[in-house]
């Protein structure tokens, strides 16, 4: 049935959601898997995340709860795992029906770099389904960096992961989800963006230099 799974799913959105409140606060990142369609429907297709298991079901409700200090104290003794969601359009649907919007940037990627970049995401899954990584960083191991770091593997043209700046400020949020659009969108390894939110949708084609 994996392996039925993998042949599935020939394409790849990265999906940024805007920032939001609580954890998401900087925005979030995850990858959206989809069978070959020529109408763009998410209930066909699976999404798959890099999170901490404090921002999900009854320890996301502790969480928030906390004062900030205490958030960053939990960040370092939580578990840093990667979340299978089956139905990509319930789980989109969360974030809009928060009041945020989701950026589906469409990816040029062949059916076999989809294939392995999939194959990657669910191997990591497992293993850390078993061993409890507490490896996340704030700052440069988080659901972000995560995902260019697996594409990356997959691609001779890579997504650029750090800051040029001199300044520390600017190294720091280089990292997070909502300051990712630029450089995914100057990769060139994705075509254009769908974005969805509360009562609204539109497309934009980016034009791909050679």
């Amino acid at each position: 049935m994996a392996q039925e799974e993998e042949n599935l799913f020939t394409e790849l959105y990265f999906s940024i959601v805007s920032s939001g409140s609580g954890g998401s606060a900087l925005g979030h990142a995850y990858l959206t898997f989809c069978p070959f369609q020529t109408i763009f429907r998410l209930e066909n297709c699976k999404s798959l995340e890099y999170n901490l298991d404090i921002n999900l079901g009854e320890k996301s409700e502790h969480f928030k709860k906390q004062d900030l200090l205490t958030k960053y104290e939990m960040f370092d003794e939580a578990n840093f795992r990667v979340y299978e969601h089956v139905n990509a359009k319930v789980f989109a649907q969360k974030y809009i029906d928060r009041g945020q919007s989701i950026e589906f940037f469409v990816s040029r990627l062949t059916d076999n770099q989809v294939k392995k970049i999939y194959e990657d995401i669910i191997n990591e899954k497992h293993e850390r389904d078993v061993v409890d990584y507490k490896d996340y960083s704030i700052g440069n191991n988080n659901c972000v960096t995560k995902l260019f770091d697996v594409i990356n593997n997959h691609t001779n043209v890579k997504i650029v992961k750090e800051s040029d700046s001199t300044f520390d400020v600017d190294n720091f949020l280089f990292q997070f989800p909502v300051y990712a659009r630029d450089r995914i969108i100057e990769s060139h390894l994705f075509s254009s963006s769908i974005i969805l939110g509360q009562n609204y949708w539109k497309s934009e084609k980016f034009l791909k230099i050679k």
